[in-house]
Protein backbone atom coordinates (compact mmCIF):
# COMPACT_ATOMS: atom_id res chain seq x y z
CA UNK A 1 0.00 0.00 0.00
CA UNK A 2 1.17 3.42 -0.83
CA UNK A 3 1.06 5.64 2.29
CA UNK A 4 1.85 9.01 3.09
CA UNK A 5 1.87 10.80 6.32
CA UNK A 6 2.69 14.50 6.93
CA UNK A 7 3.93 16.42 10.11
CA UNK A 8 2.25 19.91 11.12
CA UNK A 9 -7.78 15.40 12.42
CA UNK A 10 -19.88 9.88 8.22
CA UNK A 11 -18.79 11.29 4.90
CA UNK A 12 -19.80 15.20 4.75
CA UNK A 13 -18.74 17.93 6.62
CA UNK A 14 -16.23 18.95 8.87
CA UNK A 15 -17.07 20.49 12.28
CA UNK A 16 -13.93 21.07 14.54
CA UNK A 17 -13.23 22.47 17.82
CA UNK A 18 -9.74 23.04 19.71
CA UNK A 19 -9.56 24.28 23.55
CA UNK A 20 -6.40 26.66 24.27
CA UNK A 21 -3.86 25.32 26.93
CA UNK A 22 -5.30 22.25 27.75
CA UNK A 23 -4.51 18.79 27.99
CA UNK A 24 -7.37 17.78 25.93
CA UNK A 25 -9.38 18.77 23.00
CA UNK A 26 -11.45 17.15 20.76
CA UNK A 27 -13.12 17.43 17.14
CA UNK A 28 -15.56 15.52 14.56
CA UNK A 29 -15.59 14.93 11.36
CA UNK A 30 -18.23 13.51 8.46
CA UNK A 31 -17.81 10.37 6.31
CA UNK A 32 -19.21 11.10 2.82
CA UNK A 33 -18.35 12.97 0.24
CA UNK A 34 -16.58 16.07 1.15
CA UNK A 35 -13.18 17.11 1.90
CA UNK A 36 -13.45 20.67 4.17
CA UNK A 37 -11.19 20.31 7.54
CA UNK A 38 -11.46 22.63 10.26
CA UNK A 39 -9.43 24.89 12.18
CA UNK A 40 -8.32 25.37 15.87
CA UNK A 41 -7.07 28.07 17.85
CA UNK A 42 -3.56 28.55 19.97
CA UNK A 43 -2.87 31.14 22.74
CA UNK A 44 -0.95 34.46 22.85
CA UNK A 45 1.73 35.28 25.20
CA UNK A 46 1.68 38.78 27.55
CA UNK A 47 5.13 39.75 26.84
CA UNK A 48 7.31 41.49 29.07
CA UNK A 49 8.67 44.88 29.65
CA UNK A 50 11.92 46.18 31.29
CA UNK A 51 11.26 48.48 34.23
CA UNK A 52 12.06 52.30 33.27
CA UNK A 53 14.41 52.38 36.25
CA UNK A 54 16.55 49.83 34.98
CA UNK A 55 19.17 51.88 33.96
CA UNK A 56 21.63 53.50 36.07
CA UNK A 57 24.94 55.89 34.88
CA UNK A 58 28.15 56.62 37.28
CA UNK A 59 30.49 59.74 37.85
CA UNK A 60 33.80 58.07 37.63
CA UNK A 61 35.92 61.67 36.54
CA UNK A 62 37.02 64.59 37.90
CA UNK A 63 35.24 66.55 35.79
CA UNK A 64 32.25 65.07 36.60
CA UNK A 65 31.75 63.16 33.06
CA UNK A 66 29.32 60.05 32.64
CA UNK A 67 31.25 57.68 31.77
CA UNK A 68 30.03 54.53 32.61
CA UNK A 69 26.38 52.87 33.36
CA UNK A 70 24.31 49.76 33.67
CA UNK A 71 21.04 48.31 31.83
CA UNK A 72 19.01 45.56 31.42
CA UNK A 73 18.09 43.19 28.98
CA UNK A 74 15.71 40.59 29.38
CA UNK A 75 13.47 37.48 27.47
CA UNK A 76 10.57 35.84 28.72
CA UNK A 77 9.10 32.72 27.66
CA UNK A 78 5.57 31.27 27.85
CA UNK A 79 3.80 27.77 27.51
CA UNK A 80 1.72 27.68 24.08
CA UNK A 81 -1.32 25.16 23.55
CA UNK A 82 -1.48 21.73 22.80
CA UNK A 83 -4.32 22.12 20.38
CA UNK A 84 -6.09 19.32 17.32
CA UNK A 85 -5.36 21.86 14.21
CA UNK A 86 -8.24 20.32 11.80
CA UNK A 87 -9.50 16.95 11.51
CA UNK A 88 -9.80 14.74 7.66
CA UNK A 89 -13.28 13.66 6.27
CA UNK A 90 -13.07 10.47 4.19
CA UNK A 91 -15.25 9.78 1.06
CA UNK A 92 -15.24 6.08 0.16
CA UNK A 93 -17.03 6.81 -2.73
CA UNK A 94 -20.19 4.82 -4.63
CA UNK A 95 -20.65 1.29 -5.27
CA UNK A 96 -22.66 -1.43 -6.16
CA UNK A 97 -24.48 -2.96 -3.17
CA UNK A 98 -22.34 -6.03 -1.72
CA UNK A 99 -19.71 -5.13 -4.16
CA UNK A 100 -16.60 -5.58 -1.26
CA UNK A 101 -16.21 -5.93 1.76
CA UNK A 102 -13.74 -3.26 2.01
CA UNK A 103 -13.21 0.28 0.31
CA UNK A 104 -10.94 2.69 -0.31
CA UNK A 105 -11.19 6.40 0.14
CA UNK A 106 -12.02 8.31 -3.35
CA UNK A 107 -9.27 9.20 -4.95
CA UNK A 108 -9.73 12.55 -6.18
CA UNK A 109 -8.64 14.80 -3.27
CA UNK A 110 -6.05 17.38 -4.41
CA UNK A 111 -2.18 16.74 -4.38
CA UNK A 112 -0.98 18.68 -1.34
CA UNK A 113 1.11 21.31 -2.58
CA UNK A 114 4.36 23.66 -0.93
CA UNK A 115 3.03 26.32 -2.49
CA UNK A 116 -0.68 26.75 -0.07
CA UNK A 117 -1.06 30.47 1.02
CA UNK A 118 -4.36 29.84 3.16
CA UNK A 119 -6.79 31.76 0.44
CA UNK A 120 -9.81 30.08 -0.64
CA UNK A 121 -10.51 30.45 -4.77
CA UNK A 122 -14.14 30.70 -5.16
CA UNK A 123 -15.06 28.19 -2.81
CA UNK A 124 -14.02 25.11 -5.13
CA UNK A 125 -11.34 22.48 -3.99
CA UNK A 126 -7.98 23.96 -5.47
CA UNK A 127 -4.01 23.42 -4.56
CA UNK A 128 -4.21 27.10 -2.30
CA UNK A 129 -7.12 25.95 -0.04
CA UNK A 130 -6.01 23.75 2.86
CA UNK A 131 -9.36 23.26 4.05
CA UNK A 132 -10.14 20.94 1.06
CA UNK A 133 -7.08 18.38 1.99
CA UNK A 134 -7.88 15.55 4.03
CA UNK A 135 -5.50 16.27 6.84
CA UNK A 136 -4.97 15.17 10.30
CA UNK A 137 -3.08 17.90 12.08
CA UNK A 138 -2.00 18.29 15.73
CA UNK A 139 0.87 21.36 16.95
CA UNK A 140 2.34 21.05 20.36
CA UNK A 141 3.94 24.31 21.82
CA UNK A 142 3.31 23.49 25.31
CA UNK A 143 6.25 23.35 27.89
CA UNK A 144 5.59 19.36 28.39
CA UNK A 145 7.66 16.55 27.78
CA UNK A 146 4.51 13.91 27.92
CA UNK A 147 3.70 13.50 24.70
CA UNK A 148 0.16 13.72 23.28
CA UNK A 149 -2.35 10.82 21.72
CA UNK A 150 -5.31 11.15 19.55
CA UNK A 151 -8.22 8.62 19.76
CA UNK A 152 -10.70 8.32 17.20
CA UNK A 153 -14.21 6.35 16.89
CA UNK A 154 -17.02 6.54 14.88
CA UNK A 155 -21.23 6.22 14.95
CA UNK A 156 -22.90 4.02 12.76
CA UNK A 157 -23.54 4.99 9.15
CA UNK A 158 -26.67 6.51 8.55
CA UNK A 159 -29.22 6.52 5.70
CA UNK A 160 -29.51 9.74 4.72
CA UNK A 161 -32.35 11.58 3.05
CA UNK A 162 -35.13 9.39 3.76
CA UNK A 163 -38.40 10.04 2.01
CA UNK A 164 -41.90 9.07 2.77
CA UNK A 165 -41.45 8.89 6.86
CA UNK A 166 -39.51 5.71 6.71
CA UNK A 167 -36.73 4.73 9.07
CA UNK A 168 -33.24 5.69 8.68
CA UNK A 169 -31.00 2.66 8.13
CA UNK A 170 -27.79 2.38 9.72
CA UNK A 171 -24.87 0.04 9.02
CA UNK A 172 -21.72 -0.62 11.14
CA UNK A 173 -18.68 -1.27 9.62
CA UNK A 174 -16.22 -3.52 11.18
CA UNK A 175 -13.68 -0.34 11.79
CA UNK A 176 -11.79 2.01 9.27
CA UNK A 177 -8.36 1.20 9.07
CA UNK A 178 -6.21 3.97 9.21
CA UNK A 179 -2.39 3.61 6.56
CA UNK A 180 -0.55 6.73 6.23
CA UNK A 181 2.76 6.24 7.43
CA UNK A 182 5.16 8.69 6.50
CA UNK A 183 5.47 12.25 8.70
CA UNK A 184 6.11 15.90 7.89
CA UNK A 185 6.74 18.79 9.81
CA UNK A 186 4.84 22.34 9.41
CA UNK A 187 7.00 25.05 8.62
CA UNK A 188 6.02 29.05 9.03
CA UNK A 189 7.35 30.79 6.15
CA UNK A 190 6.82 33.61 4.05
CA UNK A 191 5.72 34.31 0.58
CA UNK A 192 7.37 36.81 -1.97
CA UNK A 193 3.90 39.13 -1.21
CA UNK A 194 5.09 39.19 2.88
CA UNK A 195 2.10 36.60 3.27
CA UNK A 196 2.79 33.88 6.09
CA UNK A 197 1.50 29.96 5.12
CA UNK A 198 2.51 26.90 6.25
CA UNK A 199 5.22 24.27 4.03
CA UNK A 200 5.87 20.75 4.69
CA UNK A 201 8.77 19.17 4.62
CA UNK A 202 10.32 15.71 5.48
CA UNK A 203 11.19 15.29 9.10
CA UNK A 204 13.04 12.01 9.88
CA UNK A 205 14.31 13.02 13.37
CA UNK A 206 13.73 11.62 16.62
CA UNK A 207 10.95 14.02 17.70
CA UNK A 208 8.33 12.96 14.83
CA UNK A 209 5.49 11.17 15.94
CA UNK A 210 4.74 7.59 15.18
CA UNK A 211 3.26 6.87 12.09
CA UNK A 212 -0.16 5.87 11.85
CA UNK A 213 0.11 2.53 9.98
CA UNK A 214 -2.85 0.12 10.76
CA UNK A 215 -4.53 2.37 13.17
CA UNK A 216 -8.40 1.69 13.43
CA UNK A 217 -11.18 4.11 14.22
CA UNK A 218 -13.69 1.91 15.89
CA UNK A 219 -17.47 2.09 15.69
CA UNK A 220 -20.12 2.68 18.59
CA UNK A 221 -23.17 -0.25 18.23
CA UNK A 222 -25.51 2.84 17.65
CA UNK A 223 -26.33 6.26 16.02
CA UNK A 224 -25.57 8.55 19.48
CA UNK A 225 -24.13 6.38 21.43
CA UNK A 226 -21.27 7.45 23.74
CA UNK A 227 -17.39 6.43 22.94
CA UNK A 228 -16.81 2.97 23.05
CA UNK A 229 -14.80 1.35 25.31
CA UNK A 230 -12.77 -0.26 22.79
CA UNK A 231 -11.18 3.22 21.01
CA UNK A 232 -7.96 3.18 19.61
CA UNK A 233 -4.78 5.45 19.95
CA UNK A 234 -4.81 6.26 15.84
CA UNK A 235 -1.48 9.00 16.45
CA UNK A 236 1.13 9.64 19.25
CA UNK A 237 4.54 10.48 20.45
CA UNK A 238 6.32 9.17 23.63
CA UNK A 239 7.41 11.16 26.53
CA UNK A 240 10.59 12.30 26.81
CA UNK A 241 13.72 14.27 24.82
CA UNK A 242 15.06 14.22 21.37
CA UNK A 243 19.19 13.17 21.26
CA UNK A 244 19.02 17.46 20.72
CA UNK A 245 17.47 17.83 24.02
CA UNK A 246 14.07 18.97 22.99
CA UNK A 247 10.49 17.61 24.13
CA UNK A 248 9.51 15.12 21.04
CA UNK A 249 6.81 15.81 19.38
CA UNK A 250 6.94 20.03 19.62
CA UNK A 251 5.84 22.08 16.50
CA UNK A 252 3.35 21.01 13.55
CA UNK A 253 2.90 17.76 12.52
CA UNK A 254 0.37 16.94 9.67
CA UNK A 255 -0.81 13.32 8.71
CA UNK A 256 -2.31 13.36 4.66
CA UNK A 257 -5.15 11.21 3.97
CA UNK A 258 -5.07 12.14 -0.25
CA UNK A 259 -3.86 9.06 -1.34
CA UNK A 260 -6.90 6.47 -2.32
CA UNK A 261 -5.24 3.74 0.09
CA UNK A 262 -4.62 6.25 2.87
CA UNK A 263 -7.81 4.75 4.71
CA UNK A 264 -9.83 1.57 3.89
CA UNK A 265 -13.37 1.43 5.26
CA UNK A 266 -14.02 -2.70 6.79
CA UNK A 267 -17.88 -2.90 5.85
CA UNK A 268 -19.13 -6.36 6.49
CA UNK A 269 -21.56 -7.68 3.04
CA UNK A 270 -24.35 -8.41 5.74
CA UNK A 271 -24.57 -4.93 6.85
CA UNK A 272 -24.44 -3.41 2.98
CA UNK A 273 -28.46 -4.28 2.20
CA UNK A 274 -29.89 -0.76 1.36
CA UNK A 275 -29.40 1.44 -1.56
CA UNK A 276 -28.55 5.32 -0.98
CA UNK A 277 -26.51 7.76 0.56
CA UNK A 278 -24.81 6.76 4.09
CA UNK A 279 -23.20 8.92 6.74
CA UNK A 280 -21.36 8.86 9.76
CA UNK A 281 -19.84 11.39 12.32
CA UNK A 282 -16.16 10.30 13.54
CA UNK A 283 -14.95 11.68 16.81
CA UNK A 284 -11.31 13.15 17.23
CA UNK A 285 -9.62 13.74 20.40
CA UNK A 286 -6.18 15.01 22.02
CA UNK A 287 -4.94 14.67 24.97
CA UNK A 288 -1.52 14.87 26.83
CA UNK A 289 0.69 12.43 27.51
CA UNK A 290 0.30 8.88 26.42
Amino acid sequence: MKQNLLKVGKLSAVALMAAPILSAVSGTSTVFAANAAGTGQSGVGTGRVIAADAQSVEVSNASGALTSGTSKAAIEFYAGNLSLDRVPNFDFGVHELQQAAAYDLYGTAPVLSSAYTGVATSGNASASNLGYYRMLQVTDKTAGSSGWKVTAWGEPFQQQNVVGGGTAVTMKPTDITLNTTSVDRGNLVADTSGVFHTTYSSAASDDRPDSIASSKIIFAEHVGDPQPSSTEVVWKVGNGLTAAGIAKGKGTWAADFNAADSATLNLPLDQQTTIGVFQSTLHWTLQAGV
